[in-house]
């Protein structure tokens, strides 16, 4: 996590990746490195630990409506 945020998030922590300003899905860290999936699912992808942070409450709720409207 980004400087001063403390311990790793939970499993299925909404955070954002600061590298490509992208929001996932917490999921697991393996070599130092976290891996995300999209809100709403598909491929995951890693950024490393410390270049992402947890998302605003704003941040979740866009996602959260984004990922419904594209759920149909």
């Amino acid at each position: 996590m980004s400087a001063g945020a403390g311990r790793l998030p939970d499993v299925g922590t909404l955070v954002i990746d600061t590298v490509r300003d992208r929001i996932g899905t917490f999921q697991t860290v393996i070599d130092g490195e976290a891996w995300l999936r999209p809100v709403g699912g598909g491929y995951e992808w890693s950024v490393k630990v410390g270049l992402m942070r947890r998302a605003t409450r704003d941040e979740r709720l866009k996602a959260e409506r984004r990922a419904r409207r594209r759920d149909g």
